[in-house]
């Protein structure tokens, strides 16, 4: 799988009242992700993922070496799992 496209992103209300998440700074040039009617909130979310992906795998790097109990182990084994899934690697 490619490289994610790096943010920043954003979103937009389109013209058929959709929200399209666009990449970039340029509009013109940017990649687009149609997000149909009424679901705003999933826009904000794909709009959000670099920033997101970009934090977590920062926390784990700064907290795994301090996890010492194995709720803490846990929560960081999931981080660890969500950034793999979100790369588009296995599992």
């Amino acid at each position: 799988m490619s490289k994610h496209t790096a943010g920043p992103w954003r979103y937009i209300e389109g013209i058929r009242g959709e929200f399209v998440v666009l990449s970039g700074t340029h509009p013109d040039l940017s990649i687009g992700v149609a997000v149909t009617m009424g679901e705003e909130a999933n826009a904000n979310l794909i709009a959000a993922a670099p920033e997101l992906l970009e934090s977590l795998t920062a926390l784990v790097t700064l907290f795994a070496p301090l996890a010492g109990d194995s709720t803490q182990t846990l929560w960081i084994d999931n981080a660890r799992a969500a950034i793999t899934k979100a790369k588009g690697e296995q599992v």
